[in-house]
């Protein structure tokens, strides 16, 4: 029996925050993509395995990203916010590849990795719909 991952299902559900925030900011678009990708996350961590859960879980991830990142570079004007989405696009994707790299070799700390992970891209998407215009 596939043990869920309850940690990484928190996680993801703060996915949820940016999602309820862009609804009240009249972002509708951003809303459900975080939602989904939020749904999509904890489908995915209740049954942890290289499954077609998986494989909808980063395909989503991935759009939901680069949809983002998009946005965010076209509708966010101050400049240094700007920069500090930016930074917090490269600490998403560092994260990440600690989690896996460290998965790999088999060290228990790519779960904090990945738990981290997810608190940059819940903190990268709340910068995107409060800063953009």
């Amino acid at each position: 029996m596939i043990t869920p991952n309850y940690h990484l299902i928190f996680t993801s559900s703060m996915f949820m925050i940016p999602s309820i925030y862009g609804y009240y900011k009249n972002q509708y678009n951003l809303s459900i993509v975080s939602m989904l990708t939020s749904l999509c996350s904890i489908n995915y961590w209740i049954s942890p395995i290289n499954s077609w859960r998986l494989t909808l879980d980063k395909n989503v991830a991935t759009i939901s990203g680069i949809i983002y990142f998009f946005y965010g570079n076209n509708n966010i004007k101050n400049k240094n916010i700007k920069r500090l989405a930016f930074l917090n696009g490269y600490l998403i994707i560092a994260f990440y590849g600690f989690s896996k790299i460290l998965y790999y070799k088999g060290s228990n700390y790519w779960l904090c990795s990945h738990m981290i992970f997810h608190f940059f891209t819940t903190t990268g998407k709340l910068l995107v719909i409060h800063y953009s215009v």
